[in-house]
């Protein structure tokens, strides 16, 4: 059985594509997304703007490839961050299909 890498290139393309799949995903429901330049700490991974005409949201997306687990001080500081901007904390991640939720 191979092992899974932790560390190098291996994660970072995973976690590359799935944000890639998540914009696509929102994307094919109407949704416009951005992918945010990584490295410089951030939090957001996507921003994601849509929702029906009469209620448009702006979600801030943190994408998991694999667990939806966040610590609770980055977790704490994402949806404190997010509230400031008006946006909605989301965290994605992929169990069969991409799943969504929101963060309180």
């Amino acid at each position: 059985m191979k092992e899974r890498q932790k560390g190098g290139l291996g994660p970072r393309r995973r976690g590359d594509a799935f944000e890639v799949a998540v914009c696509a995903d929102l994307e094919r429901v109407g949704w416009w997304c951005a992918r945010l330049r990584q490295g410089g700490g951030q939090l957001v991974d996507v921003v994601a703007v849509g929702g029906p005409m009469s209620s448009w949201a702006v979600w801030h997306i943190q994408c998991k490839a694999r667990t939806p687990y966040m610590r609770p001080a980055e977790r704490e500081r994402f949806v404190m961050d997010a509230q400031n901007c008006g946006a909605v904390p989301v965290i994605a991640w992929r169990d069969g299909e991409i799943q969504y939720k929101v963060l309180t």
